[in-house]
């Protein structure tokens, strides 16, 4: 995180490789301003207002495909 004299900044990556997070990161853009969307998520989550969550796929890679069939 940083800091400058009156701001907080910090940052969130979306792997550009995982089409989950890719998902995430084009419907965040498509909210409006970035920093506004992301602030009231967090004030929703700060209420204990009730969000929608969906369950995040499993990645598949030649590491766990066994699991999977």
């Amino acid at each position: 995180m940083y800091k400058d004299k009156n701001r907080y900044r910090a940052g969130v990556s979306f792997s550009a490789t995982d089409p989950y997070e890719s998902q995430l990161a084009l419907h965040a853009m498509k909210q409006g301003k970035f920093s506004n969307y992301i602030k009231r998520l967090i004030d929703r989550d700060m209420q204990g207002t009730p969000v929608k969550r969906h369950s995040e796929p499993m990645s598949v890679n030649n590491r766990n495909i066994g699991s999977v069939i």
